[in-house]
């Protein structure tokens, strides 16, 4: 298996169904996020380069990345090698050709510090298997679901793409080619959903600490005593 730029070797195959006879079909809806470059490795919190994405000439590169990791089906090395070209072809329009070209190796350096990681986390949740005589159909129905919501006067188009898309890796292509046209890549900031996510756990485990303490001083309360302690908490907090 090829490096990384860190010297370890990277084995990162294809997603595919742990069961034979089974194929992959995206769930719906198809919900397609971004972090930025500053979340292209998945280490949240940690900044790779000096530069906002707001000036970031690769910063709809990183979007790309992101996205294509999300499309069910869709080999990482394809989703790596369209960044490359991505970045390559921005820094050849900006103003600072080395400095972007510094940064760029910098954002696809740190994106493979966690090798194959949020790569499979990211398809585990954006896919599901389905027996391959059952396939066709799924594809089919997530098709005209998605015309039906972005574009309807093509609607008329899905037959004609299913009957031309008859691996994962092709449906792919063909959803990643949908999702840039018709601009599905939703930023976040995964900063933010970090800090949610702690404010969250630190309250919930903040009450379960109150309630254990309050019941081994009250081993023998009432259930009025319970509402009590409901009103308490909430005082508390």
């Amino acid at each position: 298996p090829p490096s990384n730029p860190f010297g370890e070797k990277e084995d990162c195959k294809v997603f595919r169904c742990p069961r034979d006879g089974y194929e992959l079909v995206p769930l719906w809806p198809l919900n397609i996020t971004s972090g930025g470059c500053n979340a292209m490795s998945g280490l949240v919190g940690v900044k790779h380069a000096p530069n906002s994405d707001a000036n970031d000439p690769i910063a709809k590169c990183c979007d790309l990345r992101t996205a294509c990791y999300q499309i069910c089906g869709m080999p990482k090395q394809y989703c790596d090698e369209q960044f490359d070209q991505c970045g390559n072809q921005a820094c050849d329009d900006a103003p600072d050709k080395d400095e972007c070209t510094k940064t760029s190796s910098l954002h696809l350096m740190l994106a493979k510090m966690g090798n194959c990681d949020l790569y499979r986390r990211t398809q585990a949740q954006q896919c599901e298997c389905f027996p391959f005589t059952e396939v066709k159909d799924h594809r089919t129905a997530f098709l005209n679901k998605f015309y039906q919501k972005h574009n309807k006067e093509s609607a008329h188009k899905v037959a004609n793409i299913i009957d031309k898309v008859d691996t994962s890796a092709k449906f792919a292509a063909v959803l990643f080619k949908l999702v840039q046209k018709f601009k599905l890549i939703k930023h976040v900031d995964e900063n933010e959903d970090l800090l949610e996510t702690i404010r969250r756990e630190g309250k919930e485990s903040f009450e379960r600490k109150q309630r254990e303490k309050y019941m081994k001083k009250n081993d023998k309360t009432s259930d009025d005593d319970d509402d009590d302690w409901d009103d308490d908490e909430n005082d508390e907090l």
